[in-house]
């Protein structure tokens, strides 16, 4: 009999297109991977910006089910409030096997309430703890912190961890039956056709805020463009709650890189794809990352992606192999590299090829649906009784 398998996570986007990347991509993936095993999938998810609820299947293995909550003044109060009646109906309704959150933090306070006949596990996608440490605004800090002990109360035994450096800060004091399965990648990404020629365009995508960086990689540019090196950039994303920091990026490449940076707003998933197509290197110099969706993405598509030196990011890139690694407090590391990469056409083929073979062994996501398939199975068969 098929494994029924429970998926949670907010907001995942009635229409696909409109996934931006993150959590929502590695649930996409996840659930495409799934297609070819012997699973039944219910992927339930919460938005308090939804007015019904509807049903859409994918295929004969993957439905999602979207569930409007009633929208508070705090999510956690929406959460907390009515999120445990929905799970309670999900679970009458679909008699799962198993269910995996894919997100903690106030989303957890779903359970509330809810009777554990059920196995319950959690995929830590992000580390609130951390990110705190590299965001000056104490409004988002406490929000962090806040989000990170809630996980730390309510997380369940299960768990896994997308890479060794999320593991490592969880710290749980028996951690070993707990995997590191890294986010998945979907085919479409490896059936990106190889850019032959290297035209100095590079692609940055995700959230434009402190962490992220951004500035550094525009300050790269200008000190490059001062030596005669002109790299074209497109921004893939948009600002985040405080929009301040995209005000000063924008001012930034306005005053001294004028004409060299596109801002292009979210994208969806076919659009990604071209663009990755087009352009020769992916950058990505943040401050803090777990295991960064758009990098496991432009690997698989054979991309050169040049990264921060800093979380999970060394276990996806081996410096001058598989990619370029830099201290992202250092603009001095990234100009060398991209000095190094500038129209080097060798270079680039070479690195990009090495990028794609090891994404295909470490992100496909038939192999992660088949890894992720394997730790429910040894849930169940370890323990079948209620947390």
């Amino acid at each position: 009999m098929a494994l029924r398998i429970m998926i949670l996570v907010p907001g995942f986007p009635v229409q696909r297109e409109k996934i931006k990347g993150g959590v929502h991509a590695a649930v996409q993936n996840l659930l495409l991977g799934f297609e070819n095993l012997d699973v039944k999938v219910r992927l339930v998810s919460i938005d308090p910006d939804l007015h019904q609820d509807s049903l859409v299947t994918w295929n004969d293995r993957v439905e999602v089910q979207y569930c409007a909550i009633r929208k508070m003044p705090a999510k956690m109060l929406s959460y907390l409030l009515y999120g445990p009646a929905i799970l309670k109906r999900n679970i009458a309704a679909f008699k799962p096997d198993i269910i995996h959150y894919q997100i903690g933090g106030n989303f957890l306070l779903t359970r509330f309430g809810v009777k554990k006949t059920v196995p319950y596990l959690l995929t830590i996608h992000g580390i609130s703890l951390e990110e705190a440490k590299v965001n000056r605004s104490v409004k988002k800090k406490l929000t962090m912190y806040w989000n990170g002990y809630i996980t730390h109360l309510l997380r369940p035994r299960n768990i896994i961890n997308i890479s060794a450096y999320s593991k490592a800060l969880v710290n749980i004091a028996d951690n070993t039956n707990h995997p590191i399965i890294y986010n998945a990648v979907a085919q479409a990404f490896f059936n990106i056709p190889v850019k032959t020629e290297m035209t100095n365009r590079l692609l940055y995508v995700g959230v434009i805020n402190e962490r992220k960086n951004l500035m550094a990689l525009l300050e790269a540019m200008a000190q490059l463009k001062a030596e005669g090196i002109i790299y074209k950039l497109s921004v893939v994303g948009g600002a985040d709650i405080d929009k301040g920091y995209f005000d000063l990026v924008q001012e930034f490449a306005s005053l001294r890189i004028d004409g060299q940076v596109d801002f292009l707003g979210w994208r969806g998933q076919t659009e990604l794809l071209e663009l990755l197509g087009n352009h020769d290197l992916v950058v990505l110099p943040s401050r803090q990352e777990t295991l960064p969706m758009s990098v496991a993405e432009a690997m698989g598509a054979g991309k050169v992606v040049v990264v921060s030196n800093v979380g999970g990011l060394p276990e996806m890139v081996t410096n001058q192999e598989t990619g370029f690694l830099f201290d992202p407090f250092n603009v001095d590391e990234l100009i060398i590299i991209l000095q190094e990469l500038n129209k080097n056409n060798d270079l680039v083929q070479m690195v990009g090829a090495r990028a794609k073979a090891f994404a295909q062994e470490k992100f496909d996501n038939h192999q992660i649906a088949l890894q992720t398939l394997n730790y429910y199975t040894t849930i169940l068969a370890a323990d079948s009784t209620p947390e």
